[in-house]
This record gives structure tokens, sequence and C-alpha cells, in this order.
């Protein structure tokens, strides 16, 4: 049941995203995009888990779904 309704509410978050390209000249870049509810669940468990760079690459990694512009 939870994994229905994230993928509903998630498939609207990456549905805008599909075509997205990188601005090659920026200083930023987009690494993924995530619903705001999957962003706060993790917040929750370890509030620094969005500042380390290896708890966000195994995140991409694992979550394919989170980068739709490079499927």
């Amino acid at each position: 049941m939870e994994k229905a309704k994230y993928r509903r509410r998630a498939s609207s978050i990456f549905d805008k995203y599909k075509n997205f390209q990188q601005n090659k000249k920026a200083e930023l870049w987009l690494e993924g995009v995530c619903d705001i509810r999957t962003w706060y669940r993790w917040q929750q468990q370890d509030p620094d888990f969005w500042k380390c760079d290896s708890n966000v690459k195994r995140m991409l990694k694992d979550n394919k779904e989170m980068t739709p512009w490079k499927q």
C-alpha cells in the first residue's frame, strides 16, 4: 500500500523533470529529485542524512527514478 502511494505521489514529480537539461555553465547541478515525504522520513531517521555525499549518491544509485532525465 505504501509503495503504491509512493509511486503515484512521486510520478507527478518525476514527470516534470523527464526532459530536464542541465545548464553546463551553472555553478550548481541538480543531482536528483524526491518527494517531500521521502525527504522528511530520511531527515527524521538521520538529521545529517542529506548532508553526507555518500548517502545521497547511494540513494540516487538505488532509486533510478529519482533522476528521470538520465533514463
